[in-house]
This record gives C-alpha cells, sequence and structure tokens, in this order.
C-alpha cells in the first residue's frame, strides 16, 4: 500500500487540518501483525522523511493517520504507530449533520435539542368564580 509522509503543523484538537499539512514524499508500505484500522502498525523504508513526520495519509484507506511512535528502527526500516485522526477523515460528515449533546444538568436554548429537559412556561390565568360569595376572594392553584 502506499503511504504520503506529512508535516502537521497545528492543534491535534483542530478538525480542519487543510492548509496546516505539508506534504514530504509517499512510499510504500507494509502491515505489521494484524491490522488494526484505528492504530495501525505500518513497517516503511527509514529515510528522514520517514522518522521526521508527524502525519500520515493511507491513499488505499482514503484515511489519514497521526504518528504516535517509531519502533524497530534499523538502516533500513523503521515501524511507524499511527492513530486514526478521526475528527479529519469525518469532517465532511460533521459538517453535514445536526450534531447537538443532551446534558440532564444543562439546556441551551440556542441548541435545537427534542431530548433536553426544559424549563416549562409558567402561564397564570385570573377567571372569576361564579359561586364566589360576595366580598370573598378564592385563590386557586394548579400545578402541572
Amino acid at each position: 500500500m502506499n503511504i504520503s509522509f506529512y508535516n502537521f503543523t497545528g492543534d491535534k484538537k483542530e478538525a480542519d487540518k487543510s492548509g496546516k499539512i505539508t506534504l514530504l514524499s509517499t512510499v510504500s508500505a507494509t502491515i505489521v501483525g494484524d491490522f488494526n484500522l484505528i492504530d495501525p502498525v505500518l513497517k516503511v523504508e527509514a529515510s528522514s522523511d520517514a522518522l521526521n513526520c508527524n502525519y500520515v495519509y493511507i491513499s488505499s484507506l482514503n484515511k489519514y493517520y497521526f504518528v504516535v511512535d517509531r519502533q524497530g528502527l534499523t538502516a533500513h526500516h523503521v515501524n511507524l504507530v499511527l492513530h486514526e485522526d478521526l475528527r479529519y477523515n469525518f469532517l465532511n460528515s460533521i459538517k453535514a449533520s445536526n450534531v447537538t449533546a443532551t446534558r440532564s444538568n444543562f439546556y441551551n436554548k440556542n441548541i435545537p435539542d427534542n431530548l433536553a429537559l426544559r424549563i416549562p412556561q409558567q402561564r397564570v390565568q385570573y377567571r372569576k368564580l361564579s359561586d364566589a360569595l360576595s366580598g370573598q376572594t378564592y385563590i386557586v392553584i394548579i400545578g402541572g
């Protein structure tokens, strides 16, 4: 499989990384051990780009990964331990969806959320009781 080495200059928590990644090179890689889609380990040729990159794109998976560690460094090969960048891989899906979080102890009226607890509006109605005695006042409270 072909992978591309990138240098990423920015915060890992940012979802949109466009404009902050610089292509270093593209090389061939092989999988080490059992393949894990979230945290793969790839064997690549040892080069300055492989040792200096901090971001990787795997073209056959169409996914971006952070370089977490380098293991088994020899004169010819290095194993790159990667971790999937979920924010950038699913950026278009996140932008297209109406994602809201429901919390039981907080409600923001500016965020539409049908599952959040709501504070009912208080409604006061005044009605004249037909059977009221002259000069008497009755207070009726109905809660709900």
